[in-house]
């Protein structure tokens, strides 16, 4: 089976593969102990309670996380920057009071998170950068902004 192929075994869902690293600094600790240098993949289904899970046996699911997954919150704090502790409140906030171009840089100086270091691997539940996120993020926070 090639393992970028891999479904949740709950849900049966689509996953993506994702390092060791992210998975064990997500994870709380009465899980990390179970963890162990193997292939792991994210459950890319919003509605499924499963976060992780091996080929093998292990299940990680959402409630053993430190954050919540920003694809499946079920509490609507949605994270934009996992590295610098960035929400979607606090992104549509700093839109609403500069009067500058908004781009990444201008948000996150205006948040004061800028001495933050980028560590998207070891942050981010999907093990990759949040750029992107955060542009659709900033997009949506001006299209508020306009509607006010």
């Amino acid at each position: 089976m090639n393992k970028s192929k891999l479904l949740c075994p709950k849900c049966l869902g689509p996953s993506i593969e994702v390092g060791f690293d992210t998975v064990f600094n997500l994870t709380d600790n009465f899980i990390r102990h179970k963890i162990e240098e193997k292939n792991f993949y994210l459950c890319i289904n919003s509605e499924c309670e499963v976060a992780y899970f091996t080929g093998g046996e292990l299940i990680i699911p959402i409630s053993q996380l430190k954050k919540p997954l920003w694809f499946k919150n079920t509490n609507n704090q949605v994270i934009v920057c996992y590295c610098r502790d960035i929400t979607l409140e606090d992104l549509v906030f700093a839109i609403k009071e500069l009067n500058e171009e908004i781009s990444i840089k201008t948000i996150v100086h205006f948040l004061q998170k800028n001495d933050r270091p980028l560590q998207c691997i070891q942050h981010n539940p999907t093990g990759m950068s949040c750029e992107k996120l955060f542009i659709n993020a900033i997009e949506y926070g001006k299209k508020i902004k306009n509607m006010k």
